[in-house]
């Protein structure tokens, strides 16, 4: 404690007090950059700035997935579907898309958002280790120990499964 400028007796109800607090703290300022609410002045350092890295993130994911999106507006795309649903006449409400087109037409764009998907979410992660780690230094710099420890429990975090 006297390290980081505290001059109180170091007895275990004090340390757990501290150390309380600096969770506190930590946990606070997590929360703070998740939700984008960036009043403390240890967000002048846009690195820490969660939710708009996020956001910037979850931008570039729908730029690459806009180019899958069926276009309704495409006489051709228009067609074919009709073409289709009328095969499977039958097997659906009036004025509705066959069950079986419409799983047809949703699952080919579902297979192709995947992988851009778990892209954004292995992204998401990285995001949130990098804040998590910086955040702890620029909170917990005083105390290298705890530092280091913070530290590793961000990057041992599992990373998003690839299948």
């Amino acid at each position: 404690l006297n390290r980081i400028g505290q001059d109180m007796s170091e007895t275990e109800n004090e340390k757990m007090l501290m150390a309380s607090r600096l969770f506190l703290d930590f946990s606070m300022e997590l929360k703070n950059a998740v939700s984008g609410s960036y009043r403390s002045t240890i967000f002048a350092d846009i690195d820490l700035r969660l939710r708009t890295r996020v956001r910037h993130a979850f931008d570039k994911y729908k730029i690459d997935i806009q180019s899958t999106r069926p276009n309704f507006e495409n006489e051709a795309f228009l067609t074919d579907l009709t073409k289709k649903n009328m095969g499977a006449r039958g097997q659906e409400f009036s004025m509705f898309l066959s069950w079986d087109i419409f799983c047809h037409v949703v699952g080919g764009q579902i297979r192709e958002w995947q992988a851009p998907a778990v892209d954004l979410l292995r992204v998401v992660q990285h995001l949130l280790n990098d804040v998590g780690a910086k955040l702890a230094t620029v909170l917990f710099g005083k105390l290298p120990d705890l530092n280091r420890k913070v530290n590793e429990l961000f990057t041992q975090v599992q990373t998003y499964p690839t299948n």
